[in-house]
């Protein structure tokens, strides 16, 4: 179990029966895979703000995305890409 008051901006909120900080995507696509694989919900979430998390928990995996997943691309189409983080 991981307290996510620990991993939100709020500070408040119940556990996850898991959580994982991927350290790429590979490791993300892994990740995901194994949980599709075993049935397990999963949660993909950024640096936390705006989150709240019930305090009955999270009953699966909580993917944190750490701040090298944050960014911004801009297309000349002006299709605007935001990654979470």
């Amino acid at each position: 179990k991981e307290r996510m008051e620990n991993h939100t901006t709020l500070h408040i909120g119940g556990s996850a029966d898991y959580l994982v900080t991927p350290a790429g995507t590979e490791e993300i696509r892994e990740v995901t895979r194994l949980c599709n694989q075993e049935g397990m919900p999963f949660y993909v979430m950024g640096n936390g703000s705006n989150l709240l998390v019930s305090d009955a928990g999270y009953h699966g995996l909580i993917i944190k995305l750490g701040e090298e997943y944050s960014s911004v691309l801009t297309k000349e189409d002006g299709t605007v890409t935001a990654q979470a983080g």
